[in-house]
C-alpha cells in the first residue's frame, strides 16, 4: 500500500542494518544502477528490499535523480543518502534517462554494472545467478523476465527469451531486463538522450557491434512493473 517517505525510510533501513553488517565494499562487484524520476515511496522500497533480499550482497545501489518535483520521493532520496557508503544518490545533469544513466555510469565502482528501473524488483537469486554465469567468461548476461501486476501483486506474463542472436536482435528487442554488463564496456558504449524511449534497444545494438561475450540465463530473474 502507499507508504510516505519517512516510512518507507524506516522499511528500508530496518531490512538495510543486518545486509550492512554482513557486506561493506568499497569495491562491488556490482552497481546496481537506477535512475529515479517521481518514484512512488511504495515502489522504491521495493525495488530496494528487492535488492537487499539478494543472496549474493556485494553490490552497490546508485541512484540518480531525474529531476523529480514530488515532495515525497525527494525526502526519500533525501534520507536514502545517509543510509550507507553502498548506497549512494546523485542529481542527473541532463534531462531524461539515457542521461541519468550515464550519469550513474559514470561514477559505478563495481566490475559489473546492472540496470534496474525504479519500480521493479529483482528475484532473490539474481545477482547471484548473474555473478555464476559472468565467471564463466561472459561480458554481457542477460536474463527472462514477467510482469508483477501492480494491482494484484501478482507475477503474471513470464517471457522466456532465445539466446542470444545477432540476428534475431535487430528486429527484436527481446534482452530487456535483467541485463549485466562489465562496467567499462558499458561505460565506453553509453546511452544516447536522442533515443530516449527506446534507448535499451539502441544501447545494447551498439554495444553488441564490439563482439563482447554475450550469456543468457533461462530463468525468470526479474519482475517488470506493469
Amino acid at each position: 500500500g502507499p507508504l510516505s517517505a519517512s516510512n518507507a525510510f524506516e522499511l528500508i533501513r530496518s531490512h538495510f542494518q543486518p545486509r550492512a553488517a554482513r557486506v561493506a565494499s568499497n569495491a562491488p562487484f556490482f552497481s546496481v544502477l537506477t535512475p529515479v524520476h517521481n518514484t512512488k515511496p511504495e515502489w522504491l522500497a521495493e525495488a530496494a528490499l528487492s535488492l537487499i533480499n539478494q543472496s549474493f550482497g556485494d553490490w552497490e545501489w546508485y541512484l540518480v535523480d531525474d529531476g523529480s518535483d514530488d515532495r515525497e520521493t525527494k525526502k526519500l532520496l533525501e534520507l536514502l543518502s545517509g543510509l550507507s557508503p553502498s548506497v549512494r544518490i546523485a542529481l542527473s545533469p541532463g534531462k531524461g534517462i539515457s542521461a541519468a544513466t550515464n550519469h550513474a555510469l559514470d561514477g559505478a565502482r563495481g566490475q559489473y554494472v546492472c540496470f534496474l528501473d525504479h519500480d521493479d524488483l529483482l528475484h532473490p537469486v539474481a545477482l547471484a545467478s548473474m555473478k555464476r554465469k559472468l565467471e564463466e567468461g561472459y561480458e554481457v548476461v542477460y536474463s527472462d523476465e514477467d510482469k508483477l501486476d501492480d494491482t494484484s501483486g501478482a507475477l503474471v506474463e513470464p517471457f522466456f527469451k532465445p539466446d542470444w542472436s545477432p540476428e534475431y536482435f535487430r528486429g527484436a528487442m527481446y534482452v530487456g531486463h535483467l541485463l549485466c554488463v562489465k562496467r567499462e564496456l558499458a561505460q565506453k558504449t553509453r546511452f544516447d538522450s536522442s533515443y530516449d524511449g527506446v534507448q535499451d534497444f539502441e544501447f545494447m545494438l551498439r554495444l553488441s557491434e564490439n563482439g563482447p561475450a554475450i550469456g543468457h540465463i533461462p530463468e525468470v530473474l526479474y519482475h517488470w512493473r506493469k
